[in-house]
């Protein structure tokens, strides 16, 4: 059932994209990761025979979305464990894969396995419900980047030859959910929340996947938010990062924190935010964290009081 999902959800993203020749959806959410297009004519409905260019079988199921960066497509997956309920099988066998298929057609044009470092968590409760290749691909055009949790985060051009990998730690939050959140970039920086982890967001070279700096998340409770990149009415470029009881505006350089906002949000955050204007909108998520608060940027120290809107 779940290699059927992801089978039938990159047929749906791609039939806008290589019938129409949009513009690149680059990474989670698409550009600013604010999921929302500037292409018009897009197709609103879909079936097997409806609007249907090609579906290509992949090598397992996935929770990434599928990216697109000129005329290819980039989705993630794994195998070898994880995929039957029942019987899940050996985790000494559990690969991750970063695949790449031609926009046009579909066709297979590199799939690279990635063996899991272990011991990796088991796959029961929670982490039944995503799997273990749920961060979404990252790409400038030239280079794919991609988290595989306790795998590391890794670096290929897009002829699939491998540049980097960097371990971001091996850890397990207590409630052995897995990771979710997905990489973002900004000038020569990849950006990646590394909760479960290490409890840490990390900034490293996106050229030698070196960091640059990283941020200590451990005062805060578990989070499986994407940072984002905003731009405040000042002009100041501001990564967001959504957490339990607080929101965070960042300096994308240095990871100093410029800004944050106390909530009600506790436990789990699992929403990405998403900006209009110079306002960021944050949703919770968790059973504890249902809850939405909108943010104006460009604000200094604690800005509870006077940023929210």
């Amino acid at each position: 059932m779940i290699r059927h999902t992801i089978y039938v959800l990159l047929t749906i993203v791609l039939t806008g994209t290589s019938v129409l020749a949009a513009a690149d959806w680059p990474g989670f959410r698409g550009p600013g990761a604010q999921g929302s297009s500037d292409e018009t004519g897009l197709p609103l409905t879909w079936s097997d025979t409806e609007n249907l260019v090609w579906k290509t079988p992949l090598p397992g199921p996935g929770s990434s979305s599928p990216i697109v960066a000129g005329d290819k497509v980039f989705v993630t997956c794994y195998s070898g464990y994880g995929l039957d309920r029942d019987n899940p099988g050996d985790p000494n066998q559990l690969a991750r894969h970063l695949v790449c298929l031609n926009a046009a057609n579909g066709t297979i044009l590199w799939n690279k396995t990635v063996p899991a470092a272990l011991p990796e968590l088991p796959y029961t409760g929670m982490l039944r419900e995503h799997g273990y290749a749920s961060s979404t691909p990252v790409s400038d055009g030239e280079h794919v980047y991609v988290f595989f949790g306790k795998s590391g985060v890794f670096a290929f051009d897009m002829s699939g030859t491998q540049l980097w990998q960097r371990s971001v730690g091996t850890d397990s939050d207590k409630t052995k959910w897995g990771s979710a959140s997905s990489p973002t970039l900004y000038q020569n920086l990849v950006f990646i929340n590394a909760w479960d982890e290490s409890k840490t967001l990390y900034a490293l070279n996106k050229t030698t996947g070196d960091p640059v700096w990283q941020k200590d998340l451990s005062e805060t409770a578990l989070t499986f938010a994407t940072p984002i990149l905003a731009k405040a009415g000042n002009g100041r470029t501001e990564l967001i990062l959504s957490l339990p009881t607080q929101v965070w505006g960042l300096d994308p350089a240095t990871g100093d924190r410029l800004w944050f906002v106390r909530t009600t949000m506790k436990d789990t955050v699992i929403g990405t935010p998403v900006v209009a204007g110079d306002v960021v909108y944050v949703q919770g998520g968790g059973p504890n964290s249902r809850s939405s608060t909108a943010i104006r940027l460009g604000g200094d120290g604690d800005v509870t009081d006077t940023h929210v809107l």
